[in-house]
């Protein structure tokens, strides 16, 4: 144990515990040892407490004599918490008497408390993952994330388990972690608590070889390179098809899926998911499905893998929505500014707005059309505009279902503030969709922001004969008949120029 990380652990300690009342400190400085608590005041509590913890005070035995104590509940959450904390900062420390050890492990204590009855303990799982390595030690996965003020590790599908692990502040500092980063470490148990004693890789990358850029900081450019959708093994993806000769879809870019209710937004992500889980194993895809149906979300299960596919029905809460969009949102920065390709399928955004605008985090500010309020329009901006492409690798690309014309202004007006920041919007037309033509994708209205870079001349010439000439004489049904008919870029090209 530091002297620097002493020092924090007693700083982040005595905050936590003035923050209780007295009467719950009282209790609780009984529990570890505290000499006469009822007589003293809360900073004389919390100070001596701190020193048991550090060693630098010896703790009193409980004493039966005198009347009983008035209050005698111990609340588990303090003492797990405190627990917490104490395997967060103090673990591994060296120089400890046995005495001093024996009195900072408080599992006995909770266990014989709750044989007797007199506390209710329950041990929260956190879900992490873990796998055998070698059949003797096992290694845990998982990714980062602070709980009350606790950094653990979860399960990359968010589910809970039975077991949590801790990650100790000396290896957050010691190799940079962030909320987000994925890890893989070997854990020990500790203070009734799984604590990570070594790590082993940080979003995939062996520690030694781990580097990143700084998300918020890097330069970032216009897209450069497209994604590959398509690939001649689903002749008859007549959307693929679009995204990979028409609608360019970059990395790094912010792209929406603009329609009305049931014109195949749903339906057009399904099939992106589909197609770059099977075939773009260079492009690393996650799914956020926000208030969807059940059949939905087992519609999606079919295709993505399950620790990249995170989703919440209608049946959650809110707070539960908006913490999952977060915890995948943060995974996949981390990922691009260790250099990868990240793509992140949103279904959808006015969704996750709504989900926010039900928190307490959207309070506070000037309330909208709708009772829409304006720190809501701001977070769903935000998550969006995470997209970029950076300039020295990496980048991360949001495609994203945005609703209009349900009924609610405030859907139109999530639409419109979601356009002015998008580099690629995808119209579905109505028309086409009560025609049961699939996807409905209104070529005219469709456009990107900058796509020069992605375009080659040949495709950027198509696109201008499709649009000024092609479209205006035989309609968006014979296009469509086209894409279906043509195998590759040069017979779609071939075919069109026929007519």
């Amino acid at each position: 144990m530091t002297e620097k990380s002493m020092k924090d652990f007693e700083y982040v300690c005595r905050e936590y515990l003035m923050g209780l009342s007295l009467d719950q400190l009282r209790a609780y400085g009984r529990f570890v040892g505290v000499r006469k608590p009822t007589t003293k005041k809360k900073l004389e509590i919390v100070n001596e407490a701190i020193g048991i913890f550090v060693g630098k005070i010896r703790p009193v035995p409980v004493s039966k004599r005198g009347a009983p104590v008035k209050n005698g509940f111990v609340d588990p959450n303090v003492i797990e918490k405190v627990d917490n904390l104490r395997a967060i900062y103090l673990s591994g420390s060296e120089g400890m008497t046995k005495d001093t050890a024996d009195t900072m492990d408080f599992s006995a204590r909770l266990q014989s408390l709750k044989e007797k009855g007199e506390i209710e303990y329950r041990l929260e799982s956190s879900g992490i993952m873990m796998t055998e390595a070698d059949g003797t030690r096992k290694i845990f996965k998982g990714q980062l994330e602070t709980l009350n003020n606790v950094p653990m590790l979860l399960a990359l599908n968010c589910k809970d388990t039975d077991e949590k692990l801790i990650i100790s502040v000396e290896l957050i500092r010691a190799y940079g972690l962030e909320q987000g980063d994925v890890i893989t470490c070997y854990a020990e148990k500790r203070h009734n608590v799984l604590v990570a004693t070594s790590v082993l890789t940080i979003n995939e990358l062996v520690v030694n070889t781990f580097a990143r850029q700084k998300f918020e900081t890097a330069e970032v450019c216009y897209p450069k390179e497209k994604i590959d959708f398509f690939d001649n093994t689903e002749r008859r993806s007549i959307a693929m098809k679009y995204l990979q000769w028409l609608v360019p879809f970059g990395k790094g870019q912010r792209g929406c899926v603009v329609s009305s209710p049931k014109a195949g937004k749903s339906a057009l992500l399904l099939e992106a998911a589909k197609a770059l889980s099977n075939r773009n194993r260079k492009v690393k895809v996650f799914v956020l499905l926000v208030d969807q149906s059940p059949e939905n979300v087992a519609q999606f299960r079919q295709y993505v893998d399950k620790d990249c596919l995170l989703c919440s029905t209608y049946e959650d809460e809110p707070d539960r929505q908006v913490f999952i969009a977060d915890f995948i949102l943060k995974r996949a920065k981390r990922y691009a500014e260790c250099g990868n390709d990240v793509v992140l399928l949103v279904d959808s955004l006015n969704a996750l707005a709504h989900a926010y605008n039900e928190t307490d985090e959207s309070a506070g500010g000037k309330v909208l059309i709708s009772g829409l309020e304006s720190k809501t329009l701001q977070y769903v901006k935000r998550y969006f505009g995470a997209a970029r492409c950076f300039e020295k690798g990496g980048s991360l690309s949001i495609l994203a279902a945005v609703a209009k014309e349900t009924g609610n202004p405030a859907d139109d007006l999530i639409q419109a503030e979601l356009s002015t920041i998008a580099t690629l919007e995808i119209n579905l037309s109505d028309e086409l969709a009560k025609k049961r033509i699939y996807p409905a994708i209104d070529f005219m209205n469709t456009q990107g922001k900058n796509n020069g870079t992605l375009l080659s001349v040949e495709e950027d010439v198509l696109d201008l004969y499709i649009r000024n000439e092609y479209l205006p004489k035989y309609g968006i049904e014979k296009l469509h008949s086209l894409l279906y008919t043509a195998n590759t870029f040069e017979e779609l090209s071939s075919m069109l120029k026929k007519d």
